[in-house]
């Protein structure tokens, strides 16, 4: 597990989306400035939670679909 947080976003078009990562990224960008820590390559995330109800095959594979036995 990570300490770091991920979220979903869900936007109406591929435009709002667009005007949202650049927002999300400037954002972040001025919070690293502000608070004097440098811009890091890797930033590791924690991974988006998939309710059991919504998987229907294996998350790593890809290939493997769910039963009402097999999980």
């Amino acid at each position: 597990m990570s300490p770091k947080k991920s979220f979903t976003v869900y936007s109406s078009t591929a435009e709002e989306k667009t005007q949202w990562v650049a927002h999300m990224k400037r954002s972040i960008a001025e919070a690293r400035t502000l608070s004097g820590n440098p811009a890091r390559d890797e930033v590791k995330l924690s991974p988006i939670w998939i309710p059991d109800a919504e998987a229907s095959h294996c998350m790593v594979c890809r290939n493997t679909e769910f039963t009402l036995v097999h999980r």
